[in-house]
């Protein structure tokens, strides 16, 4: 699960230290040492080390990336490729930066958002069972308090490990179908894909590559097969010489406002100002939503301690009731 990895600001750290370097003067080989000769970081000094040996023997920096998939993806390696071609490529670099650096904040304010709702959660199972300790001891206190914390984590386990336990592609729709229904949960996965395809679409056409082969690498990074498969149809379609805005008109996941901002740059001209104005417009939206998920939330929480608290006092009041009726 993307909440517990940090990948997005590693990757957000090492393309905002090329740039400079490139910027600054400095050639490819000579920017690579650079940052592997000055970061402490082990995941990118590895990364730089391995990345100044393949360009070292003559590749170029997109071949080398090539090379070492387990930390640069199809899209980033395609869209280097397309700013080298170009002429672009601190400009390009400089955009990953951006792009990875917002997929940070993003994973940072829903971790921060969800710790204290959590570390609630946490006390308002052991406190409880406070009085289990002092008057039948340790064993029957871990009895009361391991059962709720296996529902709780169990959840948490399930949803970080849910794409490598449902290697079966029908359950894999099934259970992306009803995730995407969730409540809240499901709003946001929705925004947040839609954000991931429109940022890499917008990267990779401002990069050089056409709209056809642009729409189909950013299809490809989204993870929920459920919206995916939507965007497939769309992809079909553009395949079939539609226009992008006939192409996503039925779509079910982009919101109308895109649609339209989308179509008015078509006939316009300014396809790149309509993409800009499409990104923002989701970037704030998605803000909003997880701005008000997160106020929600510990509401939710709160209502759920509440009526867990309840549960224990009226559960103490009835056995102690029963004992008192059991010695008349």
């Amino acid at each position: 699960m993307f909440l517990f990895k940090n990948i997005f600001s590693k990757k957000s750290q090492f393309y905002f230290r090329l740039s400079s370097l490139l910027s600054s003067g400095y050639n490819v080989l000579v920017a690579i040492s650079h940052i592997e000769e000055n970061t402490s970081d082990p995941v990118i000094k590895n990364i730089s080390h391995r990345l100044k040996k393949e360009v070292s023997n003559g590749k170029s920096f997109s071949d080398a990336m090539e090379k070492l998939k387990d930390f640069f993806s199809p899209f980033e390696i395609k869209t280097v490729s397309a700013g080298i071609k170009s002429g672009n490529f601190a400009e390009i670099v400089s955009s990953l930066s951006v792009y990875f650096d917002f997929f940070e904040n993003i994973r940072k304010k829903l971790l921060n958002g969800l710790t204290y709702p959590f570390i609630l959660l946490n006390l308002a199972i052991i406190i409880p069972a406070f009085p289990v300790l002092f008057l039948k001891g340790f064993f029957p206190f871990l009895g009361k308090i391991i059962p709720p914390f296996i529902f709780i984590y169990g959840i948490i386990f399930m949803f970080m490990f849910l794409p490598e336990i449902l290697k079966n592609q029908k359950m894999r729709k099934t259970t992306d179908k009803i995730i995407i229904k969730i409540p809240l949960l499901g709003k946001i996965i929705i925004n947040f894909q839609m954000i991931l395809f429109l940022k890499t679409f917008s990267l990779l056409y401002k990069s050089g590559i056409d709209i056809i082969n642009s729409f189909k690498t950013a299809t490809e990074v989204i993870s929920n097969e459920t919206i995916r498969m939507d965007f497939e149809k769309n992809f079909s379609l553009l395949k079939e010489n539609r226009t992008i805005s006939e192409a996503i008109r039925n779509n079910l996941f982009l919101p109308h406002q895109v649609k339209e901002i989308i179509e008015t740059g078509q006939i316009s001209g300014n396809m790149d100002i309509a993409i800009d104005k499409v990104v923002e417009y989701t970037e704030e939206e998605t803000n909003y939503i997880i701005n008000q998920s997160l106020k929600i939330f510990p509401v939710f929480v709160y209502l759920l301690i509440a009526t867990y608290v309840a549960y224990i006092i009226i559960s103490f009041y009835s056995n102690y009731i029963k004992t008192i009726n059991s010695l008349l």
